[in-house]
């Protein structure tokens, strides 16, 4: 029998719960520790976040890819090629801020290696003609659920150049069955514990927009870490989004 908290600082963790922090402790262990490693001040900041994959009977959430604008940017604009023919949606493009702009004479270049972009995103009329790419785009093929594909150009061409990307993926273990994780970046341990705070509220409602909050909390674990610091449990709920009540549905 052992007691739920450790009476001092030099313990072994096997014996006792991981009890979560709060988010204002994380950070200034996080400090503490990449101080006494000899870290620079800007390392980045990595959440990673448990998921509940499982919905009704056998059907689960699958595996995905999104992005989302952070309130503070982290990351330089990324290159995005835009497949588009309507000389509207060719301004759009072009005003957005779109590295390359094109419509099918583009294939055979990519196929060549000859365009160089980090994300590409097209109009919902041309993907058809477009497969021939898929296995060379791989991830980066066009996927309305990914939203890159559409008819607002400047939305997704601004999400994916300016965006933070993240990802879902599931365990291969048996006894994992049903769960999954996000490991994604989210800031640099010299940004403010508030801009910080922010970003991570941020990311969270964004993955848990991907499973109906009637099945429950989508993130059942938050953990935070940074190069060469310990992980660091803290506590989820408040960023979990809530059901609306019925008062607010009127």
């Amino acid at each position: 029998m052992v007691a739920w908290y450790p009476t001092d600082d030099v313990y072994h963790i096997r014996y006792y719960p991981w009890n979560p922090i709060s988010l204002e402790e994380c950070f200034q262990q996080m400090r503490r520790a990449a101080e006494l490693e000899f870290r620079k001040p800007d390392i980045w900041v990595q959440i990673s976040l448990q998921l509940d994959m499982k919905l009704e009977k056998k059907k689960k959430v699958e595996p995905f890819v999104g992005s989302v604008h952070l309130p503070h940017t982290i990351t330089e604009p990324k290159k995005i090629l835009v497949f588009a023919t309507e000389s509207d949606d060719v301004e759009d493009a072009k005003k957005s801020g779109a590295h390359i702009v094109g419509g099918l004479e583009l294939i055979q270049e990519i196929l060549q290696d000859k365009l160089d972009f980090d994300y590409c995103v097209s109009v919902p009329n041309l993907i058809p003609d477009l497969q021939v790419l898929k296995k060379k785009l791989q991830k980066k093929f066009p996927k309305k659920k990914r939203n890159t594909v559409g008819h607002d150009i400047p939305f997704m061409v601004d999400l994916w150049s300016r965006g933070q990307k993240y990802s879902a993926l599931t365990y291969n273990h048996p006894k994992q069955e049903g769960k999954g994780h996000v490991n994604v970046i989210i800031g640099r341990l010299d940004m403010t514990d508030e801009q910080l705070t922010k970003n991570i509220d941020c990311m969270i409602k964004a993955v848990c927009t991907y499973k109906p909050l009637s099945f429950g909390p989508f993130v059942t674990r938050a953990m935070m870490h940074a190069k060469g610091t310990p992980s660091y449990k803290f506590h989820v709920e408040p960023f979990l989004p809530e059901e609306p009540k019925d008062d607010e549905l009127k």
